[in-house]
């Protein structure tokens, strides 16, 4: 099978299976583990990314991070403020 072919059967996939395989796997694992497998799973994503850029994550990258999770405190905390005042 040449490339263009191998992408075009990716690109074809049924991505809602995919994504519904997915649910329940991590529901499954969650009940049967508890929040310890999302951790477990974090740790290995981390540990395979130190192995292929040992110098992720950069100043740079850590700094956009951070940014986005202090936007994201920002909408939460409005969205909370919003159902506070209904």
């Amino acid at each position: 099978m040449d490339q263009n072919a191998a992408l075009g059967e990716y690109a074809a996939r049924d991505w809602q299976i995919i994504a519904d395989q997915d649910r329940l796997h991590w529901t499954r694992e969650y009940r049967q583990h508890g929040p310890v497998a999302t951790m477990r799973a974090s740790m290995a994503l981390w540990e395979h990314m130190r192995q292929v850029r040992p110098e992720w994550p950069t100043a740079q990258e850590r700094q956009e991070d951070l940014d986005h999770h202090l936007l994201l405190i920002q909408i939460f905390q409005r969205a909370a403020d919003t159902l506070v005042a209904v």
